[in-house]
């Protein structure tokens, strides 16, 4: 019994390992989906405009999402407009695209059916990756909680209802075999031991009234 519940608990933190990986993950790829869509309807007018002031704060605001770790905007006039996170300086958009750890989004921006910049977004899965290792620790625990309350239920049960009533059973037994016949025998018990000890029990009747008969 103890090892099919540890199977099942081990079967369902797996999953829920997964699905809370996948959950995370899926709203990661929607917060760059809404924050670049937004950018590319926010800064339209801007870039048509030149209004780079209003381009800059707008990026400056992006960085208040704790997942984002990069952002930049290019005019048709080549001018830029890029952040990034001090912890990752050294890297460029085309870093972010080859490595694993972030996802990126690019978009053109058009006004009026004309092309006036591109935004350009890097996401961090690094705060997903820390949420998975929370929530498998967390699965992992559980597993393990669950799986010493059913062993020490097992142990409890298996004192009380097999341990004592067999020890009863023996010291009768070693009583009977040392040639007192009138031990008592506990025949309280409903289950398997205490039919057992019923038989015994009967048993040593019938060899009392043997030996009474022959003797």
């Amino acid at each position: 019994m103890a090892i099919t519940i540890t199977v099942v608990m081990l079967s369902f933190s797996v999953v829920l390992i997964f699905y809370n990986s996948r959950s995370i993950e899926s709203q990661l790829n929607g917060q760059l989906t809404k924050l670049i869509t937004f950018s590319k309807e926010s800064l339209a007018s801007a870039l048509w405009q030149y209004n780079y002031d209003y381009v800059n704060d707008y990026i400056e605001s992006l960085f208040l999402y704790e997942d984002l770790v990069f952002a930049s905007v290019v005019s048709n006039e080549m001018k830029m407009t890029k952040k990034t996170r001090p912890k990752f300086k050294e890297l460029s958009f085309e870093d972010f695209r080859s490595s694993p750890n972030f996802i990126m989004a690019e978009t053109d921006v058009v006004y009026k059916h004309v092309n006036v910049g591109r935004v350009q977004l890097v996401l961090s899965r690094e705060r997903v990756g820390n949420l998975v290792m929370v929530s498998s620790a967390l699965a992992i625990l559980m597993l393990l909680i669950v799986n010493l309350a059913v062993f020490g239920t097992n142990l409890l049960l298996s004192r009380w209802y097999l341990f004592k009533p067999l020890s009863k059973l023996e010291a009768s037994v070693r009583m009977i075999a040392g040639g007192n016949l009138d031990a008592s025998v506990d025949i309280t018990g409903k289950d398997e031991i205490g039919q057992l000890a019923r038989s015994f029990k009967q048993m040593m009747e019938n060899l009392k009234m043997i030996t009474a008969s022959r003797d």
